[in-house]
Formats: structure tokens, C-alpha cells, sequence
């Protein structure tokens, strides 16, 4: 008897990515479609017009919104101020130099009265010094010699200073040398009175004293008191 043999049995199948391809008809795939037909943009972008114009609408809205609210911006915004015109300039004042020096005047018993010259911040004692010091026997207790001494001042040394006369108070009329407009310028007493006054001065030879007044006619005590004061007989 023969060996076995085994029967030729064909290799086994191995499937691959075209087993299952079908063919496709290029009739249902593509459409039989002229390229002049074709909207460029339509190609380009697949987006339907309708879309694309609301979207185009949107965007404008948006950029006149954005627009309008930097021109509202700029109108709010304050405008620069002008910068100041500069001053002209000005020529330099004079400045007063601090004086260096006083002078006074020293009077009285001294050994050498008269004007000096002494440095600012010079004191009472330093002008009699100048002024060759008290004489013998001078009291200067009167004076305070600590005093810083002030330009154009007079100082009295053991003397009594003279009477200033009062701006405000007028100067005595004499009596005895007045004219008849002069004495008719006293308070109370008119043409009238100042004609007796000088008669009585004639008559009399002069006036030797004040209380005279009163043996003139018109002039009685009321008047006489306003007058005492204002006349003189020297």
C-alpha cells in the first residue's frame, strides 16, 4: 500500500486594505460642473454669503463704536494752558549800604563841643569821650550813658536841654508890639476890642503886665481866660 499523502491545499488568504475597496462611480462623485462657473470666492471661502455680510456688519458696528468713542476722548479731554508769557526783566534796584558811621552833636559842659562822627552802635558815654569828657564837677546822672546814640541827635551834657516849641500850640502875641489886625485875630476879640487894646497901650506906655486886659472895656473874666494864655508882655 501506497504512503499517505496529503492534498495540496491553497495557502492561506491574507486580507489587505483594498479587499474591501468598492469602486466608486465618478458620476455621483463629481458633478459635471464648467470651471467658469465656479465663484472664486466661493472656492476660497466656503462660507455662505449671508453669514459672511452679517459678520462683516458686525465688525463695522464694532469699529464705528470704537471710533466714536475716541473722538468723544479727544473732545473731553482739557486742552493744554499756555505756558506763561515770561516777565520782562527788571533792572536791579539800588540797595542802601548799612551806614557805618553816626553823627551827633555834643553840647554842654564838655571840654570840646560840637559835631563828631562815630561808628554805628556807639554809645552816650563814647560821644563825651570823643568830646574830651565831662568838665569838673559835671552831674551827668541825667543822662543815660548806656544809650546807643541815634544818627543826627543832640546831646546835652550837665545842661538843661532848651524848650522845643509845640507845632501845635500858636506863639504868644505880644501885647506891646501887635498890630491892630493881630490882636483882632485872638479868640473873642474883634476890630473893637483890638483898637481899645492898642489905645490903652498908647495911653499907658506899653502893657507891664497880662492882668491889664481886664481894665479894657469888653473884656470881661470869661474873655480874659481865654486870652491869659495866648498873649505876652515881654
Amino acid at each position: 500500500m501506497p504512503p499517505y499523502a496529503e492534498p495540496d491545499l491553497p495557502a492561506p488568504h491574507t486580507p489587505t486594505r483594498t479587499d474591501h475597496y468598492q469602486p466608486i462611480d465618478p458620476a455621483l462623485t463629481e458633478p459635471d460642473l464648467d470651471p467658469d462657473d465656479l465663484d472664486p470666492d466661493s472656492v476660497l471661502d466656503p462660507e455662505p454669503p449671508q453669514r459672511r455680510r452679517r459678520r462683516l456688519s458686525r465688525a463695522a458696528a464694532v469699529i464705528a463704536v470704537a471710533v466714536g468713542a475716541l473722538l468723544a476722548g479727544l473732545i473731553a479731554l482739557p486742552s493744554t494752558p499756555e505756558a506763561p508769557a515770561a516777565a520782562p526783566p527788571t533792572a536791579a534796584l539800588p540797595v542802601d549800604q548799612p551806614k557805618t558811621a553816626v553823627t551827633v552833636d555834643i553840647q554842654g559842659k564838655v571840654k570840646s563841643p560840637g559835631v563828631r562822627e562815630l561808628p554805628t552802635g556807639s554809645r552816650v558815654i563814647d560821644a563825651i569821650t570823643a568830646s574830651g569828657g565831662p568838665l569838673p564837677g559835671t552831674d551827668t546822672s541825667t543822662l543815660n550813658l548806656a544809650r546807643r546814640l541815634i544818627d543826627g541827635e543832640q546831646i546835652h551834657v550837665g545842661v538843661t536841654p532848651p524848650a522845643v516849641a509845640d507845632p501845635a500850640k500858636p506863639p504868644l502875641t505880644n501885647l506891646n508890639t501887635a498890630q491892630v489886625y493881630q490882636l483882632d485875630a485872638l479868640p473873642g476879640v474883634g476890630i473893637v476890642t483890638a483898637q481899645r487894646i492898642v489905645e490903652y497901650r498908647n495911653a499907658h506906655g506899653g502893657f507891664t503886665e497880662i492882668s491889664q486886659l481886664r481894665q479894657i472895656e469888653g473884656i470881661g473874666p470869661a474873655r480874659y481866660d481865654k486870652l491869659k494864655d495866648l498873649v505876652t508882655v515881654s
